[in-house]
């Protein structure tokens, strides 16, 4: 859960001024419980090691069993990865590197459990098979996307999902008994021409979806992308059964609604069973206190017939 997908503080490595020595100094060592088999304390600060840092991430994780115990790992999974973050400057400005060394960033502890004023997630858990989609939407409240303001709005998505995998070594699509992706409409492209775009993908039915309007559509900046030439050159989130991107519009270019649609593909599985997942969605409001989880929940609120 670690590596590649998120990372976390501790270990105490320390590396030399001259070279990449590790160091081990007392003051920089975690304080660790140690064997006293060969006589000393039953406590010390004497050794380090980056598997440290996996117990931090454990303990969040406990968390959000507790908030959610009859939930499967496929959302402990997404949601942990969605309450991670770059660190600054790699952020706003991912790079090929920075994913390497951080995977999708250090997890929060506030942002993995807690919604704020500021910041609302969504989710939903289902079963999916190859050559199927499941769409969802978001609704976009009329004061955020006003255009007499400039708010930074964030928008991150996560899916994560369970395949039966074997041994290969070739690529991703070969390992897997069946893959999914996600893929998002286009910004102002509406509901109904979204699922017929998805129709059309996926199931190959006849509807009225244009393939040349569609791309004349403004696409969203994703700092991903599902294939490698995004804005992290050489690396795309489909090779992997976590799938996290992240965009940042301005709140008065925001359509009215944001479609997603998660997508079955085949693999080495002849009997098509289904493949388990979790969507996680996020919006959230950058460098303002403006509130917008009330207006985002209601604006999205399903109403049950009585």
């Amino acid at each position: 859960m670690i590596k590649p997908d998120v990372v976390e503080y501790g270990g105490g490595l320390s590396l030399s001024k001259t070279g990449n020595i590790v160091s081990i100094k007392n003051e920089l060592s975690p304080e660790l419980v140690r064997s006293t088999l060969h006589g000393g304390s039953a406590i010390g600060n004497d050794i380090v090691g980056t598997s440290f840092a996996t117990p931090k991430v454990s303990y969040i994780v406990s968390q959000l069993l507790k908030l959610y115990p009859e939930e499967n790992v496929n959302l402990l999974r997404g949601l942990v990865v969605q309450g991670a973050r770059l660190p600054e400057p790699y952020f706003e400005t991912p790079s090929a590197t920075s994913i390497k060394h951080f995977g999708y960033g250090i997890p929060s502890l506030e942002r993995v459990t807690k919604n704020s004023d500021q910041r609302i997630t969504f989710y939903n858990t289902g079963n999916i098979r190859a050559e199927e989609g499941h769409i969802y939407s978001l609704k976009i409240p009329e004061f955020l996307r006003s255009p007499a303001e400039e708010y930074g709005i964030l928008i991150e998505v996560t899916v994560a999902y369970t395949a039966k995998v074997r041994r290969t070594r070739q690529k991703t699509k070969s390992y897997l008994s069946s893959w999914l992706d996600w893929t998002s409409s286009k910004v102002g492209e509406v509901f109904d021409e979204f699922k017929d775009y998805v129709l059309k993908e996926i199931e190959n039915e006849v509807t009225t979806y244009d393939r040349d309007f569609r791309n004349a559509m403004s696409s969203w900046n994703w700092k991903i992308k599902s294939d490698k030439r995004g804005e992290v050159d050489g690396i795309s989130r489909t090779n992997s059964t976590v799938q996290k991107d992240w965009t940042i519009i301005k709140s008065h270019d925001l359509p009215e609604d944001i479609n997603f649609a998660i997508r079955g593909h085949k693999g080495w599985d002849k009997s098509n069973g289904e493949i388990p997942y979790s969507l996680v969605v996020s919006i959230e409001i950058l460098n303002s206190s403006l509130e917008i989880y009330e207006a985002i929940r209601i604006e999205n609120e399903i109403e049950i017939p009585v």
